[in-house]
């Protein structure tokens, strides 16, 4: 049974991590990219994790793993090199909280999908832990498809979204607009703004009559 595909706010969100070597390195620099709190629970780690524990970025609990650090975590990932100990994690984890073990895919909740990101252009790719570098691989190929210029594409979208909503109030209108904005014509046009502020006044007209 597949995972559901989901995008989910982390942010103020407390995650426990419990290890420090490179893959608890990993998933915390990942998931700071969200503002989560992130705290460190592990008696050595990495010195990527050091300095991001001195740079205050993440919290850091020098100590072996026990479940009472768990008690208020929103996620938790088990990434220990020890398979026992991520069990235990596993079992100690309460029926709300959601929880990923690197070693046991089949266990986790959720799995950190490889992502591109294009501003508010949000791509993720996931095997559901079977190859992460299949994953990324796909990412990399599909990055030279959607480039940089989908940054600022996107941003125009949510905004000209946002006034078709609010000035048109036929909704067969509304969705029509809507098709003429993903229009390949338009991402790299550079009189674009010009271009939709053109034909909101058409449809505006359209409403009048």
């Amino acid at each position: 049974m597949s995972l559901m595909p989901i995008n989910i706010s982390i942010k103020d969100k407390p995650v426990i991590i419990i290890g420090g070597g490179k893959v608890a390195e990993r998933k915390a620099i990942k998931i700071l990219k969200y503002n989560a709190i992130v705290t460190v629970v592990s008696p050595q780690i990495s010195e990527s994790l050091l300095e991001l524990v001195n740079n205050r970025s993440i919290q850091w609990i020098r100590t072996e793993y026990h479940k009472k650090f768990l008690e208020k975590a929103f996620l938790i990932i088990a990434a220990t090199n020890d398979s026992v100990v991520n069990l235990s994690i596993y079992k100690d984890r309460k029926p709300h909280q959601l929880i990923n073990v690197v070693d046991h895919p089949d266990l986790s909740d959720f799995h950190m999908a490889s992502t591109l990101q294009r501003g508010r252009l949000t791509i993720s790719v996931s095997t559901e832990g079977a190859s992460p570098l299949l994953a990324k691989k796909i990412v990399n190929q599909i990055s030279e498809e959607y480039g940089q210029e989908y940054e600022e594409y996107t941003e125009f979208l949510y905004h000209a979204r946002k006034r078709i909503l609010e000035k048109i109030s036929d909704k067969s209108k509304c969705h029509q607009f809507l098709k003429e904005l993903v229009d390949e014509e338009i991402i790299n046009n550079s009189t674009r703004d010009q271009w939709f502020h053109d034909r909101m006044k058409d449809y505006m007209s359209e409403e009048k009559e």
